[in-house]
């Protein structure tokens, strides 16, 4: 009777163990921090950030209280960003990759950092989507601003589409096809755009690429993934060559 009790309780022990082990790794804990936000609670900086994200228009008006009563406790807005094509200036060689090249054109910086924190969730100009703006700590300087130098460790402001706010007693997510939000520790390799008049920077869909380990996501390049040592080389290549195709960040 003792030996059976014991093998039982040793087998929930173990159960519990996988359960816990399986929802950490899976990331299944990681949920989007929440901003209240009210006609008030934009500074500045924040409308001022607001105007990149004109691209990202709905066709709804967030604030608008006949829009808020029609809908359920959680309101999810959903945007494709859009694709922009452009035409081949000349002939690409085939290495550097030419989108990566194009990319680093665009960007006027290129970074690995990792997310510290979510600064918060703000409605866009226009009031009809969200952005979010995070501290991300500066790993490797790939491209630097020649207009604002980035040092190492330093933390930068970062801005990006996308966010979840709660508004009047309602929990609002606004989410981007293919650009899963930021979460605290994840590692990035960023091309981005400086905002002179808030210092912070733009980070876009189809230049924002996860480090898992070494790994690195890379759907917007047509493959799922590629390793990460390997994508880097071709990264730092691409920002020495030269550019046979402009490309939009999006």
């Amino acid at each position: 009777m003792a030996g059976t009790l014991f093998t039982f309780v040793f087998l929930l022990l173990c159960s519990t163990f996988l359960y816990s082990y399986r929802a950490i790794t899976k990331g299944q804990q990681k949920s989007e921090t929440i901003t209240t936000i009210d006609g008030k609670s934009a500074n500045e900086k924040d409308v001022e950030n607001s105007k990149r994200f004109t691209r990202y228009k709905t066709g709804k008006k967030l604030t608008d209280p006949a829009f808020l009563e029609q809908q359920s406790t959680d309101i999810v807005v959903k945007k494709i960003p859009p694709i922009i094509d452009t035409e081949l200036e000349r002939k690409c060689p085939p290495y550097p990759p030419p989108g990566l090249v194009g990319l680093a054109y665009a960007a006027d910086a290129i970074v690995i950092g990792a997310i510290k924190e979510k600064i918060t969730s703000q409605l866009t100009e226009d009031e009809g989507f969200l952005f979010s703006e995070y501290s991300v700590v500066v790993e490797d300087v790939i491209k630097d601003n020649p207009n604002a130098s980035i040092e190492l460790n330093s933390a930068i402001s970062v801005v990006r589409p996308g966010g979840k706010v709660r508004l009047n007693g309602k929990v609002i997510s606004a989410v981007v096809s293919n650009f899963d939000p930021f979460f605290d520790g994840d590692r990035y390799l960023l091309f981005l755009k400086y905002i002179p008049e808030t210092q912070s920077y733009q980070a876009f869909t189809n230049a924002s690429f996860l480090i898992e380990g070494e790994v690195v996501k890379t759907p917007q390049m047509g493959r799922p993934e590629q390793n990460k040592q390997a994508f880097v080389t071709e990264v730092k290549d691409a920002a020495l060559g030269e550019r046979c195709q402009a490309v939009v960040l999006n």
